[in-house]
């Protein structure tokens, strides 16, 4: 769009923002960037430019892999692709590039459409290592490197589309085994991630769902590959995992499979296994902080909406970052986003409008108290009341007993909070229906 503008920023756990990272004009041929990726010792970002090639396309266009000093912000191009094909840009734009545990390479995944291959290469742009793999079959997932260097694994989607397979291979001997199958194979091709192994290579998480029900095992890679549920949702898909490099924590992204509007992130206590919810409706790009506190994510972004969230593992306070005005009050609604796929998921998505506003108005309560019964954290209070009240007047007819429901919801909240930003929209749209 004319005047848009792709940025990657650098900012702290309040949304402060330090600095540009990567500022990219899109008029400029319809170039684009791939999401950043941190060293493990903290000195160096590393990031995917692409400049499409002619009519605006990837075919013919270049990609610079770009490594920048994190201290200084100075840039240097140590490699530079050439795309042939859409699908090879599309990855690296999504995908990026990810690091060696010795922050020594950088990993990256190519493919020319008959075969795949990870490459590692050195901070200066040397190949000094590439692993390819017959077939294309992972071409939409990514593999990654264990930080020891001496395994690869990926997902594969099994013959005849039957489910998606976890493969480790150990580079010295080529031996390699299957240690997980899912069985979700529709959404298993919208990760965005690949296996995820712990600092020290000696464990790997990956998705072991049925047709119902979303898992993630871990994976002791060694000689028995001994394995261990570490997480298990109902209902649900799993769509990424991210680990904290310095404590025993997970952050998986779900999604139910009645739709994607329930998309939400469980952090996983992995010395307990207990998980609870962090927060509801993202979209993409989660990532735990190394010491397990913070977790950040992108939105689904709608009206132009797009910034970054970063909460506390515990659900307990969530900052924004965002050049968008409104982001913020945008940001606030994905709770009852979440809501509203819960009471879809209660019977009302088969209803549809057609339903007696007395059977909506139960469903929103139910739902709503459900997840306040299991949610306990104070912005899930907090989303969870609104998400009430904005429901309740969607579902306010002309029953006296579902008005009075929906302007004691309303009332509750803004008693409650009243500084909320969404307060003031929440009132007018209560004082609309009832001087109809």
């Amino acid at each position: 769009e004319q005047g848009r503008v792709v940025a990657l920023v650098m900012c702290d756990v309040k949304g402060k923002p330090i600095r540009d990272v990567a500022r990219v004009d899109t008029n400029r041929a319809g170039a684009m960037v791939s999401p950043a990726a941190w060293s493990p010792d903290g000195k160096w970002i590393s990031y995917m430019q692409l400049e499409p090639g002619p009519g605006r396309t990837p075919v013919g266009g270049t990609g610079s892999l770009i490594l920048q000093d994190a201290a200084t912000g100075s840039n240097k191009i140590i490699a530079r692709i050439e795309y042939a094909a859409d699908e090879q840009a599309e990855r690296d734009l999504i995908f990026g590039v990810t690091w060696t545990g010795d922050s020594k390479a950088l990993v990256r995944v190519k493919s020319d459409g008959k075969a795949s291959a990870i490459v590692v290469m050195g901070l200066d742009g040397a190949v000094l290592r590439e692993i390819t793999v017959p077939g294309d079959k992972w071409a939409r997932l990514s593999a990654s490197l264990s930080p020891d260097g001496e395994y690869v694994a990926w997902l594969e989607e099994e013959t005849g589309g039957t489910g998606i397979s976890a493969h480790v291979r150990k580079l010295k001997s080529g031996a390699e085994r299957v240690v997980a199958v899912s069985e979700q194979t529709k959404n298993m091709k919208d990760m965005v991630f690949g296996p995820v192994w712990s600092a020290d290579s000696g464990l790997l998480y990956v998705p072991a769902s049925d047709s119902r029900t979303g898992r993630v095992v871990q994976v002791e890679v060694g000689k028995e590959f001994k394995r261990k549920l570490v997480f298990e949702k109902a209902d649900s898909a799993i769509l990424g995992i991210s680990v904290a490099a310095k404590a025993r924590v997970l952050a998986v992204d779900t999604s139910m499979l009645h739709g994607d509007k329930a998309i939400g992130i469980e952090v996983v206590n992995l010395s307990n296994g207990r998980s609870r919810p962090a927060h509801f409706g993202v979209r993409w790009g989660t990532s735990i902080s190394p010491d397990g506190r913070w977790v950040s994510f992108c939105p689904a972004g709608e009206r132009d909406m797009y910034g970054g969230c970063i909460v506390t593992a515990d659900g307990s306070e969530i900052n924004f970052y965002s050049p968008t005005p409104g982001f913020a009050e945008f940001a606030l609604r994905i709770v009852e986003d979440r809501l509203e796929g819960a009471v879809e998921a209660a019977g009302l998505g088969k209803a549809g409008e057609n339903a007696p506003v007395e059977e909506r108005a139960r469903a929103v309560q139910a739902a709503c108290d459900k997840a306040l019964a299991s949610h306990d954290a104070p912005i899930f209070r907090e989303g969870i009341a609104y998400a009430r009240a904005e429901l309740l007047l969607e579902c306010a007819g002309d029953r006296k007993e579902d008005r009075a429901a929906a302007e004691k919801a309303v009332k509750a909240f803004l008693k409650a909070y009243p500084k909320h930003v969404l307060g003031p929209q929440l009132k007018k749209e209560m004082d609309t229906l009832f001087a109809e």
